[in-house]
């Protein structure tokens, strides 16, 4: 397998090297031809591998028209020159997308446990000889949420983050919602004891993203003590963390031994550097007297 995969990448380099995108177009119509023309199954295959062939050209070329902006864009270009000199520096882009699902994960579980204390409230004041009363009552706090988001959102009062957050708690809670309708519980205890089951799940879900990011960043500290150790990568590394609005949110609530540990390091080196420039400022200042 793995002999095929080296085989299969560097035929692949060395058709784009022939630039053969260029003519995907009658790669595709051979391809389709073929499918159309011949009749027994082996060049039924024939057609089909030619006109995928074609295809893989033609993702090719969209992609590179797709990131033709990028080259414009001095963003851009100065992280990809931050990563030629670092290159470890892709492990960041890695841990924000998992800092971020977590912090995503949590912010949605706490205002899905707040909604959950809200209906259990509520389904206190239902009375238990309407139909469905414990199921019309939640969805009818679901469209007031769903309400509430939309005029926050009409007024501009949500960030980016927070819109992202209600519109994830609100599809939560539609299918809390459908969950309670199948179910068809006609009085509150059950009602509640369902939404709650389905809390559990979120939470694990929570507890799996904290868990996932917490072994990622586990694993980017392995990856560069073995591979740099103390070394000024290592202090960039750590300073980039410190810097990351993700990094410190997720790292100050879920706590990680060694970014602190090296962070504590680092300050005691600022400190101690600092602390040479006064006293060779001093002994400049001494010796010009």
């Amino acid at each position: 397998m793995i002999f095929g995969c080296n085989i299969g990448t560097t035929i692949t380099a060395q058709l784009l090297a022939f630039r053969l995108e260029d003519v995907r177009g009658l790669v595709l119509l051979a391809g389709l031809l073929l499918c159309f023309i011949c009749a027994g199954q082996k060049g039924l295959a024939i057609g089909r591998a030619v006109f995928a062939f074609g295809l893989l050209f033609e993702g090719i070329a969209d992609m590179g028209t797709a990131m033709e902006p990028l080259a414009q864009s001095p963003v851009f270009v100065h992280w990809l020159g931050r990563v030629l000199q670092h290159p470890w520096l892709g492990l960041l882009a890695g841990l924000d997308t998992r800092f971020t699902a977590s912090l995503q994960a949590d912010a949605v579980a706490d205002a899905c446990y707040a909604f959950l204390r809200q209906a259990k409230q509520g389904f206190a004041t239902v009375p238990e000889d309407i139909p469905d009363g414990p199921a019309v009552y939640f969805s009818q706090m679901v469209a007031d949420y769903d309400a509430e988001t939309q005029k926050q959102r009409a007024a501009g009062l949500l960030s980016r983050d927070a819109l992202n957050t209600r519109l994830r708690v609100y599809a939560v809670l539609r299918a809390w919602e459908a969950e309670l309708r199948r179910a068809k519980a006609v009085s509150t205890q059950p009602a509640f004891d369902l939404l709650r089951t389905q809390f559990q799940s979120l939470a694990e879900e929570r507890e799996n993203a904290q868990n996932t990011a917490s072994a990622t960043l586990e694993a980017a500290f392995d990856f560069m003590e073995q591979a740099f150790a103390e070394s000024q990568e290592m202090v960039v590394f750590v300073t980039e963390l410190t810097l990351s609005p993700a990094a410190h949110a997720f790292i100050t609530e879920n706590g990680c031994e060694r970014y602190f540990q090296y962070n504590k390091d680092l300050l005691l080196d600022h400190r101690k550097a600092a602390l040479q420039q006064e006293l060779a400022a001093e002994e400049r200042r001494h010796g010009g007297i």
